[in-house]
């Protein structure tokens, strides 16, 4: 689940942040967009900061049709490498810092 939420908003290349971010209609993503499995009952979230009343409709059937899309049409495979690439990364640094202490 992770690494779908990684996918989805992760990154300027992520289909939420070219839905949301390019479209200019809020300034970022919200504090708590991801996937959160902090809680007994993880969750996935999308937001979006700075945007006006009267457009919460839109953020909301932007958010609704990124997702239906990204069910239908997949993610690249250049984009799915990038993110396995990225969390292999983080996982040999965090290898390396428990080997260090």
């Amino acid at each position: 689940m992770s690494f779908l939420g990684m996918l989805l908003t992760g990154g300027p290349n992520s289909p939420m942040y070219q839905a949301l971010i390019d479209s200019n209609i809020g300034s970022s993503y919200s504090p708590y967009t991801g996937y959160d499995a902090s809680n007994r009952e993880s969750l996935f979230s999308v937001g979006l900061m700075g945007i006006k009343t009267e457009d919460a409709k839109v953020v909301t059937d932007i958010i609704e049709k990124t997702l239906a899309k990204a069910a239908e049409e997949g993610f690249p495979q250049e984009r799915i490498e990038s993110i396995l690439h990225q969390i292999e990364i983080a996982q040999k640094h965090v290898c390396q810092t428990n080997i260090l202490f």
